[in-house]
């Protein structure tokens, strides 16, 4: 078998592409008329849904016993909490790490269809904060600001997005093209974290001219013998094989899985659920932890379908695998704790279960 290509952005006149002769996306028709059937489709029974899923997991709690495994992390002190969108706090050995922090709406044509997991206010000392590009859902200017004062994070970029930052008044800024890494060691302690930006298949852009000026990517987290893999948002691509590749033990993986629809508009940017589940098989990781669903009326479809669809998924492509893998569908605010061979969660209810209820 040939080795992956350990694949480099393209960058021509200014901007990067992910392939030579890509074409400009064209953005401002298909959004609209995405956002018109969104409205027309748009039902009471959307949020219910959601709530529900989220009641009845809240409501029930279960220890889940994992198989000895030689992936799973030593250390006691390793977390993973889902704010919602793609904004995870992870905490890592003794690294705080927030991903692409957003808490607010992005607009009141595009109100949260549920709060964020940790009010801002409550989130608690950050060392780091890593983010996959600079579009409004995963940069929130007023968010980095807050923590920078508050907690003077190293904010950890793509190329690019660095002069962004520098001009909002933070000064604790590095940018990274793909594979370029940083090491963290918090004072007082020993222990280091590497994040390492990884390829993703995606674009940039937060006005109207500047599209594809910065970067975009994934990221790597790792500690020990504990690797975590943040894909940002990402279209499939041959990219999850190069990362495959290059780290062959990867404990967890927090994928996008939504919006699925329109697939023939969404594709060029987006997985969808079935692609994501594909790309963790490819990954070759242990765990999969969905994100970019239930948060925002992005798409077309109901904010559980990419859910409903990724268990569909699992279903038939792993629940007969011989492999140790899971699937952990957090709950916003629900907290993934890893202790030696343990994970400790709430349990999941399937999204057709909660469907049953309604």
């Amino acid at each position: 078998m040939s080795m992956p290509e350990r694949m480099m952005p393209h960058q021509q006149d200014g901007r990067f592409w992910n392939y030579p002769g890509e074409l400009p996306k064209k953005l401002l028709l298909p959004s609209c008329l995405m956002y018109l059937k969104k409205l027309l489709r748009a039902r009471a029974s959307d949020k219910a849904q959601l709530e529900a899923w989220q009641l009845f997991n809240e409501s029930l709690t279960l220890d889940t016993q994992l198989h000895d495994s030689p992936l799973l992390m030593p250390s006691p002190a390793t977390s993973i909490t889902w704010i919602g969108h793609a904004s995870f706090l992870l905490k890592v050995g003794s690294c705080s790490i927030l991903t692409d922090p957003l808490f607010n709406n992005l607009t009141p044509l595009l109100p949260r269809y549920q709060a964020a997991g940790i009010a801002r206010n409550a989130v608690p000392a950050v060392d780091v904060v890593i983010i996959s590009h600079n579009h409004w859902d995963h940069l929130e200017k007023a968010t980095v600001i807050y923590l920078a004062k508050k907690y003077n994070p190293v904010f950890l970029v793509p190329y690019g997005d660095k002069k962004t930052l520098i001009a909002w008044g933070i000064s604790r800024v590095h940018e990274h093209t793909w594979w370029d890494r940083y090491t963290h060691t918090k004072e007082h302690s020993e222990q280091k974290t590497t994040f390492t930006f990884l390829p993703a298949h995606h674009w940039s852009g937060r006005g109207l001219f500047d599209a594809n000026r910065s970067l975009w990517g994934s990221w790597m987290i790792s500690s020990d013998n504990y690797n975590c893999y943040f894909a940002g948002d990402t279209a499939y691509g041959a990219h999850f094989q190069a990362i495959a590749h290059e780290f062959p033990l990867i404990n967890t993986a927090l994928m996008p899985i939504g919006p699925c629809e329109p697939n023939k508009y969404l594709s060029q940017s987006h997985i969808n659920a079935e692609q994501a589940g594909q790309a963790f098989l490819e990954l070759n990781a242990q765990h999969l932890i969905p994100m970019h669903w239930g948060t925002f009326g992005f798409g077309v479809d109901s904010p559980l379908a990419p859910l409903y669809r990724l268990e569909a998924w699992w279903q038939h492509a792993v629940m007969n695998s011989a492999k140790n893998l899971n699937l952990i569908p957090l709950r916003v605010g629900q907290q993934l704790s890893v202790e030696s061979t343990t994970v400790s969660s709430q349990k999941i209810v399937p999204a057709s279960e909660a469907f049953a209820h309604l």
